[in-house]
């Protein structure tokens, strides 16, 4: 490393801090150049893996919720519709409560004057005890101030018990999603009287999704819950992904005599729909080998997919690739890459052909 004088002045010390990172620019074994682009690589591994067996599937929710009223009365304002995605707890449906507001007035007033009634017994009765110590009333009289007494606490916890029934009842006329997800029907008008048991709305929980997939009864037998699965969709061909089987249902189509499987998936970001066909690919093959190459280098334009790769000569060229099942955070390059390439898997969205690179290797957990 040059020395560097502060005697030189500023120029010579610019000139030795140059000098310095120059050599220290070296990534991959050479320099980098200023058109350089830096980059993360991974190298395409050949491994044995099992080939899947694809069969057709249908995505379902997991939850799905006819939304009711648990009071009756009239709607007046609807807050959710069709499409409309809401989150657990939020205002649906709201139900006019005029008539609950004047009952509950009316109940909290009758309660204000069971407790002044409630307290004159009271005394009562403790003078009626002060009075029968004393022998100067009957026993009579004394069960009568007590009677009276207990009568009023009675009224009060009757009272108490009413006003929270209306309370309530006031709060049940706002109709709360019971779940998230997305309201994918409507029941009811602005208006329109309903009774306790009808029908608001029907929503679809869609952060987790399921596909139901029919098997044959010797493929059923050699799966188990927990294994992993991938799932491409006919509406979305660009989608890969991973999903776990959640449910061996043994009981067959009488009919087709093949065996539903459910399996699990998340849809953080919402791209998949209730209703979408799907095709799973089951681990029921047989060992192959096989190219494999991260999932992060795929590159999709229009419906075809490509990878860029790094030349011996440190640049840059993409080409198409055909691949197949998903292995994790690999999937199989069934054509247009030889095992032992570069695969760039970081910065090849600002790529040009034939651009010069500088790679740092970046590992993946292999299958």
């Amino acid at each position: 490393m040059p020395s560097i004088s502060l005697s030189n002045g500023r120029t010579s010390f610019f000139h030795a801090i140059c000098a310095c990172l120059t050599l220290l620019a070296v990534t991959d074994g050479r320099a980098q150049g200023p058109g350089d682009a830096p980059v993360r690589y991974t190298i395409a591994q050949t491994r044995d893996v099992r080939t899947g067996v694809k069969l057709p599937g249908t995505v379902e929710s997991t939850v799905t919720s006819l939304v009711a009223s648990e009071v009756q009365g009239v709607v007046a304002s609807r807050r959710a519709g069709e499409g409309d995605i809401v989150r657990k707890g939020a205002t649906l449906v709201q139900l006019k409560t005029n008539e609950l507001e004047l009952d509950l007035q009316g109940g909290r007033g009758e309660l204000a004057e069971a407790h002044a009634r409630l307290e004159r017994a009271e005394n009562a009765m403790n003078r009626a005890r002060n009075l029968f110590d004393e022998d100067l009333v009957a026993a009579e009289g004394m069960d009568d101030a007590v009677a009276d007494y207990r009568a009023w606490q009675g009224r009060v916890a009757q009272l108490n018990a009413r006003i929270a029934r209306i309370e309530l009842d006031i709060e049940r006329c706002t109709i709360r999603a019971p779940l998230g997800g997305v309201v994918v029907s409507e029941r009811t008008e602005v208006g329109e009287w309903l009774n306790a048991g009808d029908p608001v709305v029907e929503i679809v929980a869609v952060d987790e999704l399921r596909v139901r997939v029919e098997v044959t009864e010797q493929h059923f037998h050699q799966l188990r819950e927990g294994g992993a699965t991938t799932i491409r969709f006919g509406a979305r061909p660009d989608l890969l992904v991973e999903g776990t089987i959640v449910a061996l249902i043994p009981r067959a189509d009488p009919r087709a005599r093949t065996f539903p499987i459910l399996v699990a998936l998340a849809n953080p970001g919402r791209e998949l729909s209730v209703g979408m066909l799907a095709e799973v690919t089951l681990p029921l093959g047989r060992m192959q080998r096989s190219v494999l190459v991260p999932k992060d280098a795929l590159i999709r334009q229009g419906e075809a997919l490509f990878v860029w790769a790094i030349g011996d000569d440190g640049t840059a060229s993409m080409g198409p690739v055909e691949v197949g099942d998903g292995y994790g955070d690999w999937v199989v390059a069934e054509s247009g890459v030889t095992a032992g390439t570069k695969i760039v898997t970081r910065g090849n969205e600002r790529l040009r052909p034939g651009q010069s690179v500088v790679g740092e290797a970046l590992e993946y957990d292999l299958p």
